[in-house]
């Protein structure tokens, strides 16, 4: 490692050394953040917790009922939303949605699970008379896309899933779900929108008081559609909790049988659309025995009732086409990567792979060549750069933002037993 990191430092020589640098700081006069890196700390742990206290009592005054308006939208899918024309809406949903991913410039493949909403959402409005609005109650559809970054899931989500039934007259409005908050599509953690407050998810810690059962009456009876972004990457246990809680805060108004809320036309509160998306190959931040796809005979009601809950879906969906970029020549050479047996280069293709090459160039032409890549992300498969990348990232963002730059050192734990549980006796013998 020390010779990878030697060859690495050749290369970003330049950066290291300014590294140890100082750099311009603007003052931020802030005295509740206190004159140490530990009173700082503690100020946001407070603050934290205090914002996680209210947004797990508080409850609008408005009145609760199937008529309340619960916002999620982006001012960009609202203004989408008003390009609508009037005479779509009699067509029904499909009509709708084909604007809507027209407007929004969705590729075929992003088409395709807005399409599979649609089809279902027409169906259903022509069953029950073509309707204003659709009944907010009464399972529909229950989709799971996936997709590695860059194809499209949040824009799919918001403007072309989200849109059409949260927006229109057929699915008042609800709310996003993300496992972190997503705030491009102002959404909530799974947490925030059960109303969970930290600790155990058994069934007993479960229970909703009256304010739990106000506040979530709020968010989940106007609710028409339910999107969980990043759902793979979460605990089957806190599954489990969201399709419990959300079956309580429609119960009254829908009239939702709650002993059945893990069955397939009950779940999620016998909410009309399920959209789930994620990337099932991204490591998720729970250790992988909690997880949707491991199934443990000796695992927890709870996570075994999420496991059962998640696998009730009529279409699973891969999106392929990914693209973060519209570089033409790099599409091209990213395409022919993924050839199987190989795929050649054009002469021109491969003049722009080795331009990317500025180890040979002078300190100044590199620092000329990096110029404007200051909130760039670098990713390398080998740890020797990861770890002057760690560095050298976080100094440029820094003075990018000509903000002060804390670095908190972490632990890593070095796993020395085998992962499967039947070979740790014979190991520790």
């Amino acid at each position: 490692m020390h010779t990878d990191m030697q060859r690495v430092a050749t290369i970003f020589g330049t950066e290291l050394y300014d590294a140890i640098k100082p750099f311009h700081v603007q003052e931020h006069d802030n005295k509740s953040m206190g004159i140490t890196i530990h009173e700082a700390l503690q100020h946001q742990t407070t603050t934290a917790e205090t914002l996680r206290q209210q947004q797990h009592t508080c409850v609008p005054h408005e009145p609760i009922g199937s008529d309340a308006q619960v916002q999620m939208l982006t001012e960009e899918t609202a203004e989408l939303l008003q390009s609508i024309p009037t005479y779509l809406a009699a067509a029904g949903p499909v009509a709708v949605a084909k604007h809507l991913v027209e407007a929004a410039t969705l590729n075929q493949d992003q088409r395709t699970p807005v399409a599979l909403v649609a089809k279902e959402m027409q169906l259903a409005w022509e069953k029950q008379g073509k309707p204003r609005h659709i009944n907010p109650v009464g399972r529909i559809l229950r989709l799971l896309l996936l997709g590695g970054g860059g194809g499209g899931k949040s824009r799919i989500g918001s403007h072309g899933i989200a849109s059409p039934t949260l927006g229109t007259s057929w699915l008042r409005e609800g709310g996003t779900i993300k496992h972190k908050a997503a705030r491009g599509i102002r959404g909530k953690t799974l947490h925030a929108v059960a109303k969970l407050g930290g600790g155990s998810l058994n069934m007993m810690n479960l229970r909703c008081g009256a304010a739990d059962q106000r506040a979530l009456a709020y968010l989940w009876a106007p609710s028409g559609a339910f999107i969980i972004y990043a759902s793979p990457q979460g605990a089957a246990a806190l599954y489990h909790a969201v399709a419990l809680r959300s079956c309580c805060g429609r119960a009254t108004a829908h009239e939702v049988e709650l002993p059945e809320y893990a069955e397939s036309s009950q779940n999620f509160g016998a909410m009309p659309i399920v959209v789930e998306c994620g990337d099932e190959l991204q490591l998720p931040p729970v250790p992988a025995s909690a997880g949707l796809f491991v199934e443990q005979r000796q695992a927890s009601t709870e996570h075994l009732a999420g496991v059962s809950i998640f696998k009730q879906k009529d279409y699973v969906y891969r999106l392929n086409a990914m693209k973060r970029f519209a570089d033409a020549a790099q599409l091209s050479i990213l395409t022919k990567t993924r050839c199987s047996g190989g795929c050649k280069l054009t002469q021109q293709e491969w003049k722009a792979v080795r331009h990317t090459d500025i180890s040979a160039a002078s300190a100044t032409e590199q620092r000329r060549r990096r110029e404007g890549t200051e909130l760039w992300y670098q990713a390398a498969p080998a740890w020797a750069t990861v770890s002057m990348a760690q560095v050298i990232r976080s100094r440029l963002s820094a003075v990018k933002a000509a903000a002060t730059l804390f670095i908190v050192p972490a632990t890593d734990h070095v796993l020395i037993r085998p992962l499967n549980p039947r070979l740790t006796d014979a190991w520790l013998r």
